[in-house]
């Protein structure tokens, strides 16, 4: 794969990962493509590994390519070229006055609001460029203007950033029309599996929108947290990270939801000891949420895995969960209540795990029968 990408983008980028010790102290001609190849070669290697296809996929600034790509969007050859081209472009406005830093303890609306103050008093830029979590926020622009914004954040942690220039910022429209051109210049797929935009904080309508974002995305804040929080919304808590950052862990989200953050040598470990674990807070989320169908899937983690459990058992047991989260996903953006066949479905999902886990029948009817009667249905289903 590394060939290829070399012969593509005429790079050592093979040299360049073995011999480099820190990416961010490469030029960002150099660090983009290498990036994208450990990102895009390590979810080939997971998705591998697992055989589990993604809900939805997330890519934060140049991971976005990294996810439209995998997602079939953007042809693998195609997106080395855009990547390259990419980070020349970006590399060739590179300008020492101009950066980047991390605002670590203040609200993202505290940080827009001295940002706007600092540029109307000076004339400078200073923008929020990454809004990471509720509570950390990156700012781009002039260091002036990003220096006087420090002074005016107390009881906050702030880490200027080891980049080139001010990404994310209105500076970035110095190369707004060539980038342009640029990603007009590719063809653009259908996606097989849904990509979130950090850009605008929702999934792709459909491909013709790619380079549109794309190149808005170039000088246009990542919206971290709206697009976590679509996700979440959706009933998505379980993500596999493929990037080595640790800024993802630490996401805070307003919605009060626990997240689970997995990487391939904890996923990989799941077994019949472990595997509800990563259920349990989805379970407690959807009590809250959507109760008769939270309480099934609350059931379906109650009951403990017998030894030796087949890896086909397992692999059936994640149908069933991801039909509930799906049931809760549909119920949630509608804010309806569920259907009865909804409900039912829900029964005979939780009801096939039991079976499963080697729950007896008439223990299962007991179940079931204090679910209906609990929330009030008639109609008992149970097998």
């Amino acid at each position: 794969m590394f060939e290829i990408a070399e012969e593509i983008t005429g790079l050592p980028l093979k040299e360049l990962l073995l011999t480099v010790s820190n990416i961010g102290n490469l030029k960002t001609n150099l660090a983009q493509p290498l990036i994208f190849m450990l990102e895009y070669s390590k979810y080939q290697y997971y998705s591998n590994k697992i055989k589990e296809k993604p809900t939805a996929l997330l890519g934060h600034s140049l991971g976005e390519i990294t996810a439209l790509t995998v997602a079939g969007g953007i042809a693998f050859e195609d997106a080395l070229i855009l990547v390259k081209e990419r980070g020349r472009l970006m590399n060739d406005i590179t300008n020492s006055d101009e950066g980047m830093m991390a605002i670590i303890g203040a609200k993202k609306e505290h940080v827009d609001e001295i940002c706007k103050s600092v540029s109307a008093q000076t004339g400078l830029i200073a923008v929020s460029a990454n809004y990471n979590s509720q509570t950390q926020t990156v700012i781009s622009g002039n260091k002036e203007a990003l220096e006087l914004v420090s002074q005016r954040l107390e009881d906050t942690n702030i880490k200027y950033l080891n980049t080139s220039c001010a990404f994310h910022s209105p500076i970035m429209k110095n190369i707004e029309k060539q980038f342009q051109d640029l990603v007009h210049e590719f063809e653009y797929k259908p996606l097989k599996i849904p990509v979130i935009s950090s850009t605008t904080g929702i999934s792709y309508a459909a491909s013709w929108s790619i380079p549109y974002i794309l190149t808005e995305q170039i000088y246009s804040p990542i919206k971290w947290v709206d697009a976590m929080e679509y996700l979440i919304k959706k009933g998505v808590l379980r993500f596999l990270q493929v990037s080595e950052s640790t800024l993802f862990q630490t996401f805070d989200s307003h919605l009060g939801m626990t997240l689970t953050w997995d990487n391939y040598e904890t996923i990989r470990k799941v077994s019949s000891y472990n595997f509800d674990k990563l259920y349990t807070q989805s379970s407690k989320n959807l009590c809250y949420s959507t109760p008769i169908i939270g309480e099934c899937l609350h059931q379906m983690i109650a009951y403990k895995w017998r030894a030796n459990i087949s890896e086909k058992s397992i692999s059936e047991a994640q149908k069933s969960y991801d039909i509930i989260m799906n049931l809760y996903s549909k119920i949630s953006d509608k804010e309806i209540e569920p259907t009865k066949e909804q409900i039912y479905l829900a029964l005979d999902e939780m009801d096939k795990v039991l079976s499963l886990k080697n729950i007896k029948p008439s223990k299962k009817i007991d179940i079931q029968k204090m679910l209906l009667s609990k929330y009030g249905i008639e109609k008992m289903r149970c097998s």
